[in-house]
């Protein structure tokens, strides 16, 4: 992975992050998720580095007040879009999968999915090419619900 996709990645982990509630507890469920990711990928000194940028992407969007209001929204969406193709264009198609799922479970970490949380994987299927039906397996999957996954041949 290069600096420019590592960048947009904990950009888009970060603007994901301000959907959630911003509790000290889902705060390291997130930072475990992340970290997860990235040291799946990377080594232990780029993933620590690039954590402290997700930490700064994330203080940045919860300090400005603006940012955070529920008129700015759509500005999130927008960048969440442009983020994401940005990413299409560098990743293949099992990575995008990959990172469908850690933001499911980034998005999931209070056992449920809001509208503006299902909003993000939308978008994000939208531009990686996913079908519906991907989605709801994942989505499923990741809810722990695999008696739920109609056609199991998506989770392979």
């Amino acid at each position: 992975m290069n600096e420019s996709l590592l960048k947009a990645l904990m950009q888009l982990f970060a603007i994901a992050a301000t959907f959630n509630k911003n509790e000290p507890e889902t705060y390291q469920q997130n930072l475990e998720i992340i970290t997860s990711y990235l040291k799946n990928r990377l080594s232990a000194e780029i993933t620590e580095r690039y954590i402290e940028l997700y930490k700064e992407y994330v203080n940045n969007f919860i300090s400005d007040p603006h940012y955070l209001s529920p008129t700015k929204i759509t500005l999130r969406y927008v960048k969440i879009y442009r983020i994401a193709q940005k990413i299409n264009q560098t990743l293949n198609t099992q990575d995008k999968f990959i990172l469908l799922v850690r933001f499911y479970e980034l998005l999931y970490i209070d056992k449920e999915i809001s509208k503006d949380e299902k909003e993000i994987i939308d978008t994000l299927a939208e531009v990686f090419g996913f079908e519906e039906k991907e989605i709801q397996c994942l989505m499923a999957f990741v809810m722990s619900k695999y008696s739920e996954i109609s056609e199991k041949k998506y989770l392979t």
